[in-house]
C-alpha cells in the first residue's frame, strides 16, 4: 500500500467530511496499521489547501510544510 496523506481542514463540515474522514483514518489504521499521515489543517476548508499553494500567502501555505 502506498503512503497516503489525508487532510481534514478546520472549516470542513463535521457531518459531511469530518466524521467520514475520522472513520476512514480509523479503518486504515485497523486494516494496514501504518502508511497514512492524517493531518488537521487550521484555517482552511476542504478546497482551499491546494489553492493556497504558491499563492504567496505565508499563512495559507503553512500547511504545505507538513509534507
Amino acid at each position: 500500500m502506498p503512503k497516503a496523506l489525508v487532510i481534514l481542514d478546520e472549516y470542513d463540515p463535521v457531518d459531511e467530511i469530518g466524521e467520514p474522514m475520522e472513520d476512514f483514518a480509523a479503518l486504515w489504521k485497523k486494516t494496514w496499521g501504518e502508511g497514512m499521515d492524517f493531518e488537521k489543517v487550521a484555517g482552511h476548508n476542504h478546497i482551499s489547501p491546494p489553492l493556497a499553494l504558491m499563492s504567496g500567502d505565508a499563512k495559507g501555505e503553512k500547511w504545505e510544510k507538513m509534507l
